[in-house]
């Protein structure tokens, strides 16, 4: 007979509880540093084309910029367009509680986060 054999299970499952949390954070991490390079890619890319558009026809910049701007219509705002925030938030200001996270790649990770593994009877 183990003594402590009840504490030694409850343990294990609370080191795989953290294992597998640990892997979904990795996976987040992961997807979003493609997301990044990506954006960064077409970022790049858009720069070129404005640059293009303003040297071989100005007036083209604003066809431009209106169809990019296309692109986030979403019906976040009344107006239809989600709204442009040219600094985003990076993380919580010092002494702020971080944020649940949410999203495209965070959906679930937060809930997932706040319940360890449930006891088998």
């Amino acid at each position: 007979m183990i003594l402590f054999q009840h504490q030694i299970e409850e343990h294990q499952k609370l080191a795989e509880h953290y294992r597998d949390l640990a892997a979904k954070r990795e996976a987040l991490a992961a997807g979003l540093l493609t997301i990044q390079q990506q954006a960064d890619n077409d970022l790049s890319s858009l720069k070129g084309l404005v640059d293009k558009c303003t040297e071989v026809s100005p007036d083209a910049i604003a066809s431009l910029k209106s169809a990019v701007l296309n692109l986030f219509s979403g019906g976040d705002d009344d107006d239809g367009n989600q709204s442009i925030d040219p600094t985003p938030n990076t993380g919580p200001d010092e002494g702020e509680e971080p944020e649940e996270i949410t999203g495209i790649l965070g959906a679930g990770v937060a809930a997932f986060d706040a319940q360890p593994p449930a006891d088998d009877p």
